[in-house]
């Protein structure tokens, strides 16, 4: 069973693409005592903008590295988006994975990311109540890779 561990929200205003204040997110993922990932998340209240959330997934068998997944969360929609497309380079510690590469070889990948995507929006507290603010739902069904 997934659970969030070393969850924490901040409100920074010295990100490297924008000065507006937002907010950031974050969060370990396990499963069981096993560490699977880590989310950073990060949205901007004032302007009711998406979330953009990314995920880190642990090493797996068929990946066998650190890989990330670029989320936005926004309006009853969850996409899949290019990893340059978020404020965040995560590229020197993980595989970025593109939309297309989620897609057609990495379908294990998207897949956990996605399940990872939906429970942080249903258990991260900050992320929950923005998400139901801007009118989000957690079910991976409605997930548009």
């Amino acid at each position: 069973m997934l659970r969030i561990e070393g969850e924490e929200s901040e409100y920074i205003d010295d990100f490297v693409d924008t000065r507006d204040v937002g907010e950031l997110a974050r969060g370990d993922m396990y499963e069981g005592e096993k560490g699977v990932a880590f989310y950073k998340a990060r949205r901007f209240s004032e302007r009711r903008s998406e979330i953009e959330l990314l995920v880190v997934l642990a090493p797996c068998a068929l990946i066998g590295d650190h890989c990330s997944l670029s989320i936005s969360v926004g309006a009853n929609k969850l996409e899949l988006v290019e990893p340059s497309s978020i404020w965040i380079d995560w590229s020197p510690m993980a595989l970025p994975i593109t939309p297309h590469e989620a897609n057609t070889y990495h379908l294990e990948a998207r897949d956990r990311a996605i399940q990872i995507a939906a429970f942080v929006l249903e258990n991260d507290r900050a992320i929950r109540e923005y998400a139901q603010e801007i009118g989000v739902g957690a079910d991976p069904e409605e997930f548009d890779a």
